[in-house]
């Protein structure tokens, strides 16, 4: 679906926030260690600087990404 829509699926900005986190603690007889992770990604699309032809290609994206109409399911008549 991506490779139809062209220029319109590229958005305009990525950004990406990845964090570390870890802790230690420790006793006279039990020790303990935790950690965690996070990876955030999240993409821009700036709809004011497409040319004018990418928009008909993005209202088809998003018509495709809304799936069928409703009242009509797969195999019905």
């Amino acid at each position: 679906m991506i490779e139809k829509a062209g220029a319109a699926a590229r958005p305009d900005r990525v950004d990406v926030e990845f964090g570390l986190k870890f802790s230690a603690s420790g006793g006279v007889i039990m020790a303990g260690v935790a950690g965690e992770a996070s990876l955030k990604v999240t993409l821009g699309y700036d709809v004011s600087a497409r040319p004018a032809d990418v928009p008909a290609a993005a209202a088809m994206t998003a018509q495709a990404s809304q799936g069928p109409p409703s009242g009509s399911s797969p195999g019905s008549s």
